[in-house]
């Protein structure tokens, strides 16, 4: 808009400027609506993410509530004893790899 001389700007201005109008309608046409189409993706992308993440949540606790209601109902210390330990293992494993990939990473370095 500085170089547009149907801007507002008087006439002492424009000679002291020397503006050059170069406004290219086709160019700001694409500008706009790839910053538009661009802008939409980006929001809608975080949108979905903040309520994909919600539900995954939503989910696990309410897995969590169901397990402790079945628990309480159909008590079996064994079974649940087993269970604990199986998820306890498998944080551990996951734990496990994240320290072998970063032995890794410092092996080839």
């Amino acid at each position: 808009m500085y170089g547009s001389e149907n801007y507002g700007y008087n006439s002492s201005e424009l000679t002291k400027w020397a503006p050059k109008s170069s406004g290219s309608l086709l160019g700001a046409a694409l500008f706009f609506v790839s910053f538009v189409l661009i802008g939409t993706m980006i929001v809608l992308n975080l949108v979905i993410g903040v309520i994909m993440n919600s539900m995954d949540e939503s989910n696990t606790e309410m897995k969590i509530k169901q397990e402790l209601i079945r628990r309480k109902i159909n008590p079996d210390p064994l079974r649940d004893g087993i269970q604990d330990l199986h998820s306890q293992v498998g944080k551990i494993a996951g734990e496990l790899e994240v320290i072998k990939k970063l032995l890794e990473e410092k092996k080839s370095d």
